[in-house]
């Protein structure tokens, strides 16, 4: 079984030093790895270079096409029945690689992901994690079915990818979410190693975080232009609670609060006390579920904007609609 790892790298000087020494420290070393790089400002290519010959790795030069293209080709370009797509801003413990291969040993397994946690100890960052805690134990108990893969720290075995379209090119959608979904909807597997394996690098910043939601919101509303159906359910609904409590707001605040209490004694009944925190975690969990759906929502609703403006909905490569 071939593996290739796929990493597409735009301005990552800051981060790809320490990216490669985590390759470097791998149990699993045979594999072929394609670095895209996606014409960056910064000494990028030169620290690419200066790595080169420690691994058996491709260069791949491109024309800045921007980060979905560039992971595209890349995966186009691997030779491996088993394709890794790991972002440089991820640090992997040693035993990552192994791992995660191991879940392809079921031929049924399609997709396999790490739980990723973010680095840093502000409290946006406390409260994500605990948000991703409380996400990891809710999938282990079964509440909660594999909807979500870390697109970034992930690997596919490129044989059933390939089967219905590839990735995802042209528009905006989540294309690692996309291709879980068409993979379900296959009667394949995906699987998702729940132990810490992969760390990822941020800012800390809570307006990083909306930043962040709000284009994956923008990426959502051209997801469910293919995924219809997916959109009504439940627990997509409600991350609009934090918009609609905003309009409450404009019309009376003492409802606005009132919704608010009523949204934390309902999460921290049904969801916090799954996991074992300081309880002011699961105050910072609260203001950043609250943001981050606020984020989400809005990006959403820009997204949709957008696609009724142009007169049309995102359009895809993918034959295979759901």
């Amino acid at each position: 079984m071939k593996v290739s790892i796929v990493t597409n790298v735009y301005n990552e000087e800051r981060n790809l030093r320490e990216y490669f020494e985590s390759l470097q420290k791998q149990t699993f070393k045979d594999y072929e790895l394609i670095m895209v790089y996606d014409e960056s400002t910064d000494n990028t290519l030169k620290i690419i270079e200066e790595y080169k010959e420690k691994f058996n790795m491709k260069i791949i030069k491109l024309q800045h096409v921007g980060l979905r293209e560039a992971r595209r080709i890349g995966f186009d370009k691997a030779a491996g029945d088993i394709i890794f797509i790991l972002d440089a801003d991820i640090t992997f413990h040693e035993n990552a690689i192994e791992t995660l291969l191991k879940c392809f040993e079921d031929p049924e397994v399609a997709i396999a992901s790490y739980h990723y946690y973010y680095s840093g100890n502000t409290w946006a960052i406390k409260g994500y994690n605990f948000l991703r805690d409380l996400s990891l134990k809710l999938r282990e108990n079964g509440k909660f079915a594999i909807d979500w893969i870390g697109g970034g720290a992930c690997a596919y075995r490129k044989k059933m990818i390939d089967e219905i379209g590839g990735l995802a090119q042209g528009g905006e959608i989540q294309e690692d979410t996309d291709i879980l979904w068409k993979i379900q909807q296959k009667g394949l597997k995906a699987e998702i190693v729940y132990k810490n394996y992969a760390l990822h690098k941020e800012s800390g910043r809570i307006i990083d975080l909306m930043k962040k939601e709000y284009k994956y919101g923008k990426q959502q509303a051209g997801l469910f232009s293919v995924h219809k159906k997916r959109f009504f359910r439940l627990r997509t609904l409600v991350t609009y609670y934090p918009l609609i409590t905003i309009i409450l707001f404009l019309y009376s605040w003492k409802l606005a609060l009132i919704l608010m209490f009523i949204a934390f004694l309902g999460s921290y009944a049904i969801f916090f006390r799954i996991v074992k925190s300081p309880f002011s975690y699961k105050i910072y969990a609260f203001i950043d579920q609250f943001l981050i759906y606020l984020s989400w929502s809005l990006g959403f609703l820009k997204g949709r904007i957008i696609a009724t403006k142009i007169g049309m909905n995102y359009k895809y490569m993918h034959s295979n609609k759901i």
